[in-house]
């Protein structure tokens, strides 16, 4: 600081005596701004040639006039009343302030010498400390205090004390080295270590130049002017020096800083910085031939952390592959860091999870993301048919609107994919190109057991019927009420044609054993009910088996509705496809009607009345098949009886039938009678 005041009040030689081109001149120069306020009011003194004040005969001889007066004189530098605004001389520490403080002694006696001249009353024992500061001085001052003497005659005692040069200090880096290894774009840990004292003499312009960086990451940090700034004075430095240059110029994400590191990169002290410096500069600049080095940059301070973090967050970058155990060190450092995580590192680690059969885990990591192209739509549909997802699903759906036909071939080929999404890719292929995929479709339409599209397929090919005979018959035990009573004549023709046609066909790939055993079952086909047998647990066969005895020709031909009510629920908990569910659906209801069937049949009033109740709620069951209604029709004409909800359903939904109500209304009028 006494070097700033010295080249401060240097410029005053040019200035002249005029009191005002004095102070214009030392605030142009250089170093006022690198002078704190106390600094600050030592120059304006000397730019005013402050002198002590001659005291005349008359104020000697009256201690009254002489403390009013002495308050009055000593104001030094100022002009007007109590209205005055205070200048920067005003801006002295106290007495008691300075002698505490850790300043130079010349410093402290200067300001008890101003303050001195300036205050109304004054304590002895400051003359005590102004005393022991003179004997100190008497060692040596710094030349700034002897022309400050030169200035301010008020300062004129400095004159007798001898000047010595300031040595050369001698600075410790380590420090300031080791504390550079932090993150150039954070703000506050740049701030914290510009505010250190730099291990090397700065000039007066250096210092100011650094001063006006300090002075904007006070406020509002604008780095990119700070290349400005140095030029020409924290440019092309060396050594130490070099190091605060570059850190400067990397966090204006200038690329002169790299030329800067590469200067100092073989100095010994700051090699490991350096190097760490310029990784972290490089891979912030999408350089992907250090990417592997900073996601395994080892260390535990801010500028390697930062490096790997920003290395993370570019995962991009990698070409190579990576352990899964890597991976989710990654993600857990960005989480720590309260960093968004990049979607393709989640993508990464739910391939490694599903390359590991973790497909829980595995479909957690993404079922969130967006799907951004077809190689992770594929990927998504590979680990949805492992493990279901009903937001991964939706987004799925939703991404197969914008894919590409390889993509959508695939989704509608994938079995064990949600038949959503089969139906869903088919759908498009099919506008898109109907005639090359049509075995692919049908095979979707079969799986996902979507009975009306595969309906119109075979109508509108009659030789479907013949080739698929099982996928026809299929059609008519699951063809839904509504659209079936609508095209019943084109049903009962496919059924028969499929019927016709099943001796001489070749097994269907596309539908399982199970599945052909149970549209077998259905038709009264004779079949092979082995592989039945073995997706059922042990309690579901020994029911089965009880039922097929009771309906079989030397059985009761009747069967207990709590028998087949056991058959249904030991099915609730076997994991079935989509269409074997609704055959061992349709199978249900079926033995239902044949046993209603042969109660009616009893001559027993008890039976004949939980036959009616069993009809009854077949009947008012949402989403019947046409092969239930018709059953529950023909019953219906060949035992005279009225079922309520079935006169409802055909009001409903076959309003020119007049069969089942004219049937209730006679049965009803039995009953009365």
């Amino acid at each position: 600081m006494e070097q700033y005041l010295l080249d401060c009040i240097s410029d005053l030689k040019r200035a002249g005596d005029d009191a005002g081109r004095r102070k214009r001149a030392i605030n142009k120069s250089d170093t006022w701004d690198l002078l704190n306020k106390n600094w600050k009011a030592l120059a304006v003194l000397a730019a005013e040639k402050t002198a002590p004040k001659t005291i005349d005969k008359d104020e000697m001889g009256n201690k009254q006039n002489n403390s009013v007066n002495r308050g009055h004189r000593n104001r030094i530098g100022r002009r007007g009343g109590r209205q005055s605004r205070m200048g920067l001389e005003d801006h002295l520490p106290t007495p008691q302030q300075v002698i505490a403080s850790e300043n130079s002694a010349a410093f402290k006696l200067s300001v008890l010498i101003a303050q001195k001249h300036k205050m109304s009353k004054w304590e002895n024992s400051f003359d005590e400390q102004m005393d022991l500061l003179r004997l100190e001085c008497s060692q040596g001052i710094h030349p700034v205090w002897s022309r400050l003497a030169r200035e301010a005659p008020i300062f004129a005692e400095f004159e007798r004390f001898d000047i010595i040069e300031e040595e050369m200090k001698t600075f410790d880096s380590k420090e300031w080295i080791k504390a550079a290894n932090l993150n150039p774009n954070d703000i506050v840990s740049l701030r914290k270590w510009l505010n250190m004292e730099v291990p090397f003499n700065l000039s007066s312009t250096q210092a100011l130049s650094l001063e006006k960086i300090r002075k904007d990451l006070a406020g509002r940090p604008r780095p990119l002017t700070w290349p400005q700034i140095m030029k020409g004075k924290l440019r092309n430095l060396e050594n130490e020096g070099a190091l605060l240059e570059s850190m400067l110029l990397l966090s204006a994400n200038s690329n002169d800083a790299l030329d800067v590191l590469e200067k100092i990169k073989n100095i010994s002290d700051m090699k490991t910085v350096v190097s760490k410096q310029k990784r972290l500069f490089l891979i912030n600049s999408g350089d992907n031939s250090v990417i592997i080095d900073c996601i395994n940059q080892k260390g535990k301070d801010e500028l390697s952390n930062a490096i790997r973090i920003e290395a993370w967050k570019k995962i991009e970058l990698i070409d190579s592959e990576l352990s899964l155990d890597s991976l989710l060190r990654g993600k857990e450092i960005l989480e720590n860091a309260n960093e968004n995580i990049p979607s393709i590192l989640l993508w990464e680690i739910s391939k490694n999870l599903f390359q590991k059969e973790e497909f829980v885990d595995s479909i957690k990591m993404i079922e969130k993301l967006s799907i951004n192209n077809d190689e992770e739509l594929i990927f998504a549909i590979e680990i949805i048919s492992k493990t279901p997802s009903e937001k991964l699903e939706e987004t799925i759906l939703e991404s197969l609107k914008s894919a590409g036909e390889e993509c959508l071939a695939f989704a509608m080929r994938c079995v064990d994919a949600p038949p959503k999404i089969q139906l869903a890719s088919s759908k498009i292929l099919s506008n898109n190109d109907s005639i090359r995929y049509t075995d692919d479709i049908l095979s979707v339409l079969t799986r996902t057991a979507d009975i009306e599209n595969l309906a119109n397929k075979m109508n509108s090919d009659k030789t479907l019927g013949l080739v698929y005979p099982f996928r026809a018959l299929m059609v008519w035990h699951l063809m839904p009420a509504e659209t079936g009573i609508k095209n019943i004549e084109q049903l009962i023709g496919l059924r028969k044609q499929a019927l016709n046609s099943l001796e001489g066909s070749e097994k269907d790939d596309v539908l399982s054993d199970v599945s052909i055993s149970l549209i077998s079952l259905l038709g009264g086909v004779p079949s092979n009910i082995d592989s039945i047998h073995k997706i059922l647990d042990k309690g579901a066969i020994i029911v089965l088996n009880q039922v097929r005895k009771a309906l079989s020709s030397d059985g009761s031909g009747v069967v207990k509705n709590s028998l087949i009510a056991s058959l249904d629920e030991s099915l609730e908990d076997i994991k079935l496809s989509t269409l074997d569910r609704r055959l061992f659906d349709a199978l249900i209801d079926s033995l239902y009607l044949n046993s209603s069937a042969m109660q009616l049949q009893s001559g027993n009033i008890e039976k004949e009345e939980n036959a009616l109740s069993t009809l009854e709620r077949l009947a008012a069951k949402e989403n019947n098949t046409i092969r239930t209604i018709r059953a529950l029709t023909n019953l219906v004409k060949e035992h005279n009886i009225g079922i309520e909800s079935l006169e409802k359903w055909y009001r409903i939904h076959d309003k020119e039938s007049v069969r089942i109500s004219n049937n209730s209304c006679r049965n009803t009028e039995r009953k009365r009678e």
